[in-house]
């Protein structure tokens, strides 16, 4: 049952976010966020491409780095880590 629980954790934050939003001309969007180490802009893409049933249109991407921190890595080392605040605002094509 614990196991069950983990799995499903794990899915959910493996997957890019999105939120509806309102364009200035009225149109309707979608903000697709894919922050983190663990995503890149390929996740948010493949989310937009099943948002959109496969034809999006980009209007704006945000990229910022976030912060970081220093992360054990092999032999005693570490290494330094930072994550990335990935947004990526997307129409879909009629």
């Amino acid at each position: 049952m614990r196991w069950t629980f983990l799995f499903c954790g794990l899915l959910v934050a493996g997957c890019a976010t999105t939120r509806q939003i309102h364009l200035p001309d009225g149109s309707k969007g979608n903000m697709v966020s894919c922050s983190g180490a663990e995503h890149d802009w390929g996740d948010c893409m493949n989310r937009a491409h099943e948002l959109c049933d496969g034809e999006y249109r980009i209007v704006e991407r945000y990229d910022e780095r976030t912060g970081g921190a220093l992360v054990p890595g092999d032999a005693g080392t570490k290494t330094w880590s930072s994550s990335r605040d990935r947004k990526m605002l997307v129409t879909c094509k009629d």
